[in-house]
């Protein structure tokens, strides 16, 4: 969706003007006409008025306290510090701007602009990682991409950025943001925000599909892999042949289409339906950064569809956010969390809210983990990750004639996705950037752990 048009009618008085622009800060960016004085709504609007102008508001930070946000005056712009990393996260550096990101979101807005006994708005602190959010930007950069890290135990999102080289921002200017929306694809949402776009999933839902594999029973049976298989339609793997007698194991590794179309098959609609709807496709999600709207569509699927769906292809739409809750939950002992960006908020009166881990799904039992984690790891080797990596890739058909590629790992600790969308290129050829957002998870890591108990 492109940022709406904003028309400020001259002939309103010049209260009206500042409600509207508050309006936007807090993300009611709409157009107010005829206001009634009287009315609660026009009376909820110029007590937001009043507080922006005499609050000052409060900052964001990473899960360090590095600020990534500030405001030094009442009424003042809030200002993003580092504009490239968070700018298309969090929102525009101008009370016009407020209508997207983070910033639109109404419990970041209003925490930010509540007035403690000092006239500061409540300080709010993400769970991101400052160094992490830098490190993978930069990883990523020069393509039209996406990284998302999540603490596999917790839900965290340590880590969400994304990047287009074809949009060329300069963040202190209104202008240029809304020309830049203006060329925007149609299906990325507001500007360039990858982690909202749903396709289909590709190879890396491979790993889910093997989790009704083995349920059933099945990861040890004996596949005779000729390089095709018809159900309804006859479909080839990727690279059009066969790898003979194979098991669950050995089809991870060589991504073989034919084995888990076959499979899915054996599975059937209820039990696939079963199994997606376990790993959050089907359902919206309510998360405090964004909503997430995977969809399977396995009701109007014929029987080909549902097949097709066990190898990423027929009626699936993800976001590369779900395809990072599949690897925690992997990573979790099959425990899916509900990932959450806001850890705390707290102002010079205490602590306002505190952000507690939840389980969103238990999506396979630990045993089922295991199994799928060890034909991970064998395919993590393959690509040439080293031990303790946990891997899969993906390339979704967008409709334009390129593709997405993705590549969904963990190890053990973080889940870390990454895609590029609009490219020829394959998920085999991203294990670099995963490379070095690892480097930087392990950094970090090792700077938590140099720093004194309190």
């Amino acid at each position: 969706m492109n940022i709406k048009d904003r028309a400020i009618m001259f002939t309103a008085v010049f209260i009206c003007i500042e409600v509207i622009l508050v309006g936007h800060l807090l993300g009611y960016a709409s157009v107010i006409n005829n206001i009634n004085p009287n009315s609660d709504a026009a009376q909820e609007r110029l007590i937001k008025h009043e507080i922006r102008n005499s609050t000052v508001p409060g900052p964001i930070t990473d899960r360090d306290g590095i600020a990534i946000t500030y405001a030094e005056q009442p009424g003042d712009d809030i200002k993003i510090v580092f504009p490239e990393p968070y700018s298309l996260l969090l929102g525009y550096n101008n009370s016009r701007q407020g209508d997207a990101g983070m910033l639109a979101n109404s419990r970041l807005g209003k925490h930010i602009l509540t007035p403690d006994s000092t006239s500061c708005g409540a300080t709010v602190r993400l769970t991101l990682d400052n160094d992490v959010q830098q490190a993978a930007y930069k990883a990523i950069q020069g393509y039209d991409a996406c990284a998302v890290v999540i603490e596999a135990k917790t839900g965290k999102v340590i880590t969400l950025v994304t990047t287009d080289p074809d949009i060329v921002i300069d963040y202190s200017t209104v202008d240029s943001i809304e020309q830049s929306n203006s060329k925007a694809d149609s299906y990325s949402g507001s500007l360039i925000a990858n982690w909202d776009v749903y396709l289909a999933t590709g190879s890396d839902i491979k790993a889910v599909t093997a989790c009704g594999i083995v349920e059933s029973g099945w990861e040890n049976e004996i596949y005779r892999d000729t390089g095709s298989e018809t159900i309804g339609f006859t479909i080839h793997n990727a690279y059009r042949g066969g790898k003979g007698n194979i098991s669950m194991k050995q089809a991870m590794i060589h991504s073989c289409n034919c084995y888990f179309f076959y499979y899915a098959d054996q599975l059937g609609l209820v039990q696939m339906k079963d199994l997606y709807e376990r790993f959050g496709i089907g359902e919206d999600i309510e998360l405090d950064f964004m909503r997430l709207r995977a969809r399977h569509n396995f009701e109007t699927s014929t029987r080909t569809e549902v097949a097709c769906a066990g190898f990423g292809q027929g009626k699936l739409e993800v976001s590369i956010v779900n395809i990072a809750m599949f690897a925690a939950a992997f990573a979790n002992d099959g425990a899916m969390m509900k990932p959450y960006m806001i850890d705390c908020v707290y102002n010079n009166d205490g602590e306002i809210m505190h952000t507690e881990p939840a389980v969103y799904k238990q999506s396979v039992s630990a045993e089922t983990a295991e199994i799928i984690n060890d034909a991970l790891a064998a395919t993590a080797k393959s690509y040439g990750f080293g031990e303790g990596i946990y891997a899969k890739t993906g390339t979704a058909d967008i409709w334009d004639g390129t593709n997405r590629a993705v590549l969904m790992t963990h190890n053990g600790d973080y889940a870390v996705a990454v895609c590029v969308d609009e490219t020829h290129m394959a998920g085999k050829q991203l294990v670099p950037m995963v490379k070095q957002i690892y480097k930087a998870l392990d950094a970090a890591d090792a700077r938590a752990e140099a720093v004194p108990a309190e």
